[in-house]
């Protein structure tokens, strides 16, 4: 990959049984003109990094989270959809999930998960597309009234990189991304 305008993040990757709704949002975005749904995988962005995390601080990471679930019955929920500025200049149409673990997560020493970048925002963060606006906002509200609620229990934690370039149409956007070895999180059981 190339290393120039590479973004490296720790992320959440929702078992793929779980992401029928948001499936079907991002189609329902996609015939709606919305190009940018298609440019990452369905997953939650939770830190930015500096260098890949090593394969124990994401079983650390994934532990961390099943125990926060634990909270809600182990699941994971979707909370409100909205725009956030995401490292590197990105606004992303996205959604927190809850419980968020971001307290825990930065209170934790930076070397246990990698060196963290500095971060101010929900984590997790379930990304739909990259370089929306209000426009793209009040679509996907209006698209997602009457799909059922995401939430899920099983997901894996891993290192996601990506070189992105962009202009001022959202056509423009290319994106190339690597998705590292996920770690599951331990069963709810």
């Amino acid at each position: 990959m190339n290393s120039d305008n590479i973004h490296r993040w720790l992320v959440l990757v929702p078992h793929r049984d779980s992401l029928g709704p948001i499936q079907e949002l991002k189609r329902r975005l996609w015939h709606a003109g919305m190009g940018g749904v298609k440019l990452l995988p369905s997953l939650a962005f939770i830190a930015p990094v500096e260098e890949p995390a090593q394969p124990d601080h994401l079983k650390a990471l994934a532990r961390l989270i099943r125990e926060k679930s634990k909270e809600q019955a182990a699941y994971i929920d979707g909370g409100t959809l909205d725009l956030f500025s995401l490292p590197g200049g990105l606004v992303a149409l996205a959604f927190p999930l809850i419980p968020q673990i971001s307290d825990t997560l930065f209170a934790a020493s930076a070397h246990t998960y990698g060196k963290l970048a500095p971060y101010q925002g929900p984590s997790p963060l379930f990304i739909l597309a990259l370089h929306a606006d209000s426009k793209t906002l009040g679509l996907a509200q209006k698209l997602q009234r009457d799909l059922p609620p995401f939430r899920f229990r099983q997901g894996a934690v891993a290192n996601c990189a990506f070189t992105y370039t962009g202009g001022e149409d959202a056509a423009a956007i290319r994106i190339r991304w690597e998705l590292g070895k996920p770690y599951w999180m331990a069963h709810h059981g």
